[in-house]
């Protein structure tokens, strides 16, 4: 029996040191223990109640830019419809004065063209007139004698006396 409780008597008293170890350590770290464990749970509440402000704060802005998001689509789809409605009417102006503009820029060169023709014709008169002048006066000169200029001469200016 003595060889048995040899070890047994062995081994009792570590397990005696280490249960007064464990004791002085309890003793004296309860309370720095306890102030440490309920500092690190006072940071981790207000850490916790940090991020759910600003996850309350997040959804909030989360509702808020899917509204105006949301509210972005129906007044970018009206601006759509709008520059296509001002587009349209705008391209019926420009159609409406083009024709306009078409249809003076016809009146205005007929205007122009019977205008320029009324010379033409006028300066082709004068000219073949002054033509057919200088070829009678040539033709008048070539053929006409003496005493036929004279009676001519004096006709001429019996009509120029009879006129005053």
């Amino acid at each position: 029996m003595s060889e048995s409780a040899a070890p047994i008597s062995g081994l009792i008293y570590p397990f005696v040191n280490f249960g007064i170890l464990v004791g002085a350590l309890f003793y004296f770290l309860k309370t720095p223990t306890k102030a440490f464990v309920k500092g690190r749970h006072d940071t981790l509440k207000e850490q916790l109640d940090s991020v759910q402000a600003k996850l309350v704060d997040a959804q909030k802005q989360y509702q808020e830019y899917s509204q105006r998001l949301s509210s972005m689509d129906a007044e970018v789809a009206a601006l759509i419809q709008q520059i296509r409605t001002d587009a349209e009417s705008t391209k019926v102006k420009v159609v409406t004065e083009a024709k306009r503009m078409a249809d003076q820029i016809v009146i205005d060169s007929k205007r122009t063209a019977e205008s320029l023709m009324g010379e033409f014709k006028d300066q082709v008169r004068a000219d073949l007139a002054n033509r057919v002048i200088a070829r009678t006066e040539h033709l008048l000169k070539d053929r006409m004698t003496g005493d036929v200029r004279e009676q001519l001469k004096k006709d001429f200016s019996k009509q120029m006396e009879s006129s005053r």
